[in-house]
């Protein structure tokens, strides 16, 4: 994979493509006590460039732990996959608006460096951290980073207004703040596809064949013991729940969650994959009663 990954990289992007056993010494640590060999090192230069990494990643199923000043204590910034190192080329601001207080920046830009440009207006990216002449606004923003008066002045998040993240399967989406009524149009379609699969699950339960539903949910990476308790019977369909508040909890934030007796049934995977379960196995069902008639 080593090298099919190398050559792709080397192929579709402008930035530097470090595969050499120096720089992967080089990435291996972090100011954590740990120590882990990436498989290589890229070093984009644009915005495309991280899209195209991220999209030969996926496609080769290599992790990508993206990088910035290195200043991280608990090794969140070394790993087994590629390193993104966006210090070195994606560390500009892009635009400052002084009257509204704010500025679009890359995000390997250096806490120090963005103050600097900001003093001669009277501003500051507010967190105070101590690593300010080495860590990242796009490492700040990984980690949260707070700083020892963040009582006064907050966390990162706190003063942050958007993003434009690149998704694992190399898509982009800009998030931010929404107000009440863009809430209720963005989720829309996925409260609807939510309220058809649980409409289909409590007419359909008793209908489901469990040992191929189980080997179903394996395969596509669900919690298979799990998600087949709640649907072996049709006893069990009352105590399917689900909760649009309490994914959160599992990391799946603004989506709906299922549960049975509290129990969350398939925590952060993907709706496409719950419902692609159920409409294989009431597919299996109408096949089996159309061959025992």
């Amino acid at each position: 994979m080593t090298h099919a990954v190398q050559h792709e990289l080397e192929n579709q992007i402008e930035g530097e493509v470090r595969f050499d056993r120096v720089s992967r010494a080089l990435y291996s640590t972090d100011a954590s006590v740990y120590q882990i060999e990436p498989l290589g090192v890229v070093v984009p230069r644009s915005r495309d460039d991280v899209v195209r990494t991220v999209q030969i990643a996926k496609r080769h199923g290599c992790s990508i732990t993206a990088r910035g000043g290195g200043t991280s204590q608990a090794g969140q910034a070394i790993g087994s996959g590629l390193q993104l190192d966006t210090s070195k080329y994606l560390n500009h601001i892009l635009e400052l608006n002084v009257a509204e207080r704010w500025a679009r920046v890359e995000p390997g830009i250096v806490l120090d460096e963005l103050n600097l440009a900001l003093r001669p207006h009277g501003l500051r990216f507010a967190p105070d951290i101590s690593t300010a002449s080495r860590a990242t606004i796009g490492g700040m923003i990984a980690n949260n980073a707070s700083g020892a008066r963040s009582i006064l002045y907050g966390k990162t998040i706190d003063h942050v207004l958007e993003l434009d993240l690149v998704l694992a399967d190399g898509s982009v989406e800009r998030l931010g703040a929404l107000q009440p009524d863009q809430l209720a149009a963005a989720c829309a379609g996925e409260q609807d596809r939510f309220w058809q699969m649980h409409d289909r699950l409590w007419e359909n339960p008793q209908k489901l064949a469990v040992p191929e539903l189980k080997a179903h949910a394996q395969a596509l990476g669900l919690d298979a013991t799990a998600f087949a308790s709640c649907l072996d019977s049709s006893r069990h369909a009352g105590l399917v729940e689900r909760d649009m508040q309490a994914g959160q909890a599992y990391g799946v934030s603004g989506t709906p969650a299922f549960f049975v007796n509290g129990r969350p049934l398939i925590g952060a995977q993907p709706f496409e994959a719950f419902q692609q379960v159920i409409d294989d196995e009431l597919a299996r069902a109408a096949v089996t009663r159309a061959a025992s008639k």
